[in-house]
Protein backbone atom coordinates (compact mmCIF):
# COMPACT_ATOMS: atom_id res chain seq x y z
CA UNK A 1 0.00 0.00 0.00
CA UNK A 2 1.30 3.43 -0.88
CA UNK A 3 0.03 6.92 -0.21
CA UNK A 4 0.87 9.75 -2.58
CA UNK A 5 2.37 7.38 -5.16
CA UNK A 6 0.86 5.74 -8.23
CA UNK A 7 -0.96 2.50 -7.41
CA UNK A 8 0.98 -0.59 -8.32
CA UNK A 9 4.42 0.96 -7.99
CA UNK A 10 6.65 -2.09 -8.09
CA UNK A 11 8.48 -2.92 -4.89
CA UNK A 12 10.54 -6.03 -4.65
CA UNK A 13 12.29 -7.62 -1.73
CA UNK A 14 15.00 -10.20 -2.35
CA UNK A 15 13.67 -10.86 -5.84
CA UNK A 16 10.04 -11.23 -4.70
CA UNK A 17 7.54 -8.64 -5.90
CA UNK A 18 5.22 -7.27 -3.19
CA UNK A 19 1.53 -7.09 -3.99
CA UNK A 20 -0.01 -3.61 -4.02
CA UNK A 21 -3.27 -3.32 -2.04
CA UNK A 22 -5.72 -0.53 -1.24
CA UNK A 23 -6.20 -1.61 2.37
CA UNK A 24 -4.92 -4.17 4.83
CA UNK A 25 -5.42 -5.27 8.41
CA UNK A 26 -2.70 -4.49 10.96
CA UNK A 27 -3.15 -5.22 14.68
CA UNK A 28 -6.87 -5.84 14.01
CA UNK A 29 -7.31 -2.35 12.48
CA UNK A 30 -8.03 -1.73 8.81
CA UNK A 31 -5.61 0.71 7.20
CA UNK A 32 -6.56 2.29 3.89
CA UNK A 33 -4.56 4.16 1.27
CA UNK A 34 -7.30 6.83 1.22
CA UNK A 35 -6.99 7.34 5.01
CA UNK A 36 -10.75 6.78 5.30
CA UNK A 37 -12.14 5.37 8.54
CA UNK A 38 -15.35 4.10 6.96
CA UNK A 39 -14.30 0.46 6.61
CA UNK A 40 -12.64 0.46 10.04
CA UNK A 41 -15.72 1.90 11.73
CA UNK A 42 -18.13 -0.45 10.00
CA UNK A 43 -15.93 -3.38 11.05
CA UNK A 44 -15.78 -2.12 14.66
CA UNK A 45 -19.55 -1.61 14.78
CA UNK A 46 -20.11 -5.07 13.29
CA UNK A 47 -17.86 -6.75 15.85
CA UNK A 48 -19.48 -4.86 18.73
CA UNK A 49 -22.97 -5.74 17.41
CA UNK A 50 -21.99 -9.41 17.32
CA UNK A 51 -20.95 -9.29 20.97
CA UNK A 52 -24.14 -7.48 21.94
CA UNK A 53 -26.34 -10.05 20.23
CA UNK A 54 -24.42 -12.94 21.77
CA UNK A 55 -24.97 -11.49 25.27
CA UNK A 56 -28.68 -10.76 24.85
CA UNK A 57 -30.12 -13.68 26.79
CA UNK A 58 -27.34 -14.04 29.37
CA UNK A 59 -26.87 -10.40 30.24
CA UNK A 60 -29.19 -7.79 28.71
CA UNK A 61 -32.44 -9.74 29.31
CA UNK A 62 -31.28 -11.25 32.61
CA UNK A 63 -33.47 -9.68 35.32
CA UNK A 64 -31.22 -11.02 38.08
CA UNK A 65 -28.30 -8.81 37.01
CA UNK A 66 -28.16 -5.26 38.30
CA UNK A 67 -27.88 -2.27 36.01
CA UNK A 68 -24.35 -1.65 37.29
CA UNK A 69 -23.31 -5.17 36.29
CA UNK A 70 -24.83 -4.77 32.83
CA UNK A 71 -23.01 -1.47 32.38
CA UNK A 72 -19.71 -3.04 33.48
CA UNK A 73 -20.21 -5.85 30.94
CA UNK A 74 -21.09 -3.29 28.26
CA UNK A 75 -17.96 -1.26 28.97
CA UNK A 76 -15.61 -4.22 29.06
CA UNK A 77 -17.04 -6.40 26.29
CA UNK A 78 -18.69 -3.97 23.86
CA UNK A 79 -17.19 -0.52 24.28
CA UNK A 80 -13.63 -1.84 24.31
CA UNK A 81 -14.21 -3.56 20.95
CA UNK A 82 -16.02 -0.57 19.47
CA UNK A 83 -13.35 1.95 20.48
CA UNK A 84 -10.23 -0.16 19.87
CA UNK A 85 -7.64 2.01 18.13
CA UNK A 86 -9.75 5.16 18.46
CA UNK A 87 -6.79 7.11 19.82
CA UNK A 88 -5.54 7.50 16.28
CA UNK A 89 -8.90 8.25 14.62
CA UNK A 90 -9.84 11.58 13.12
CA UNK A 91 -13.58 11.28 12.59
CA UNK A 92 -15.91 13.31 10.45
CA UNK A 93 -19.24 14.44 11.91
CA UNK A 94 -21.18 11.70 10.10
CA UNK A 95 -18.85 9.04 11.51
CA UNK A 96 -19.29 10.46 15.01
CA UNK A 97 -23.08 10.37 14.52
CA UNK A 98 -22.92 6.72 13.41
CA UNK A 99 -20.93 5.78 16.52
CA UNK A 100 -23.25 7.82 18.76
CA UNK A 101 -26.43 6.32 17.32
CA UNK A 102 -25.00 2.79 17.62
CA UNK A 103 -24.13 3.48 21.26
CA UNK A 104 -27.55 5.00 21.98
CA UNK A 105 -29.37 1.99 20.47
CA UNK A 106 -27.33 -0.31 22.67
CA UNK A 107 -27.81 1.71 25.86
CA UNK A 108 -31.55 1.73 25.23
CA UNK A 109 -31.41 -2.04 24.74
CA UNK A 110 -29.40 -2.41 27.94
CA UNK A 111 -31.98 -0.36 29.88
CA UNK A 112 -34.92 -2.13 28.23
CA UNK A 113 -36.24 1.11 26.71
CA UNK A 114 -38.25 0.90 23.50
CA UNK A 115 -39.42 3.69 21.21
CA UNK A 116 -42.88 3.39 22.76
CA UNK A 117 -41.48 4.54 26.12
CA UNK A 118 -40.81 8.03 24.70
CA UNK A 119 -37.54 8.49 26.60
CA UNK A 120 -35.30 11.24 25.22
CA UNK A 121 -31.71 10.65 24.16
CA UNK A 122 -30.52 13.07 26.86
CA UNK A 123 -31.88 10.98 29.73
CA UNK A 124 -30.42 7.64 28.60
CA UNK A 125 -26.75 8.51 29.34
CA UNK A 126 -27.82 10.04 32.66
CA UNK A 127 -29.43 6.76 33.69
CA UNK A 128 -26.31 4.78 32.81
CA UNK A 129 -23.85 7.45 34.06
CA UNK A 130 -21.73 6.94 30.96
CA UNK A 131 -19.80 9.54 29.03
CA UNK A 132 -20.55 10.33 25.41
CA UNK A 133 -18.75 8.84 22.42
CA UNK A 134 -17.44 12.30 21.58
CA UNK A 135 -15.69 12.55 24.94
CA UNK A 136 -14.05 9.18 24.27
CA UNK A 137 -12.92 10.27 20.81
CA UNK A 138 -11.46 13.60 21.89
CA UNK A 139 -8.57 13.85 24.35
CA UNK A 140 -9.10 15.78 27.59
CA UNK A 141 -8.13 19.46 27.48
CA UNK A 142 -5.10 18.78 29.69
CA UNK A 143 -3.70 16.30 27.10
CA UNK A 144 -4.65 18.41 24.10
CA UNK A 145 -2.56 21.31 25.40
CA UNK A 146 0.40 19.02 26.02
CA UNK A 147 0.47 17.96 22.37
CA UNK A 148 1.21 21.47 21.08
Amino acid sequence: MAQGAPFGTGISLEGNSLEAVHQFKYLDCILSDTLSLDSELSTRIGKAATVISSLTKRVWQNRKLSLETKIAVYRSCVLSILMYGSESWTCYAIQERNLSSFRMRNLRRLLGITWKDKVTDETVPQRTRMSTILSLLRPPASLAGACK
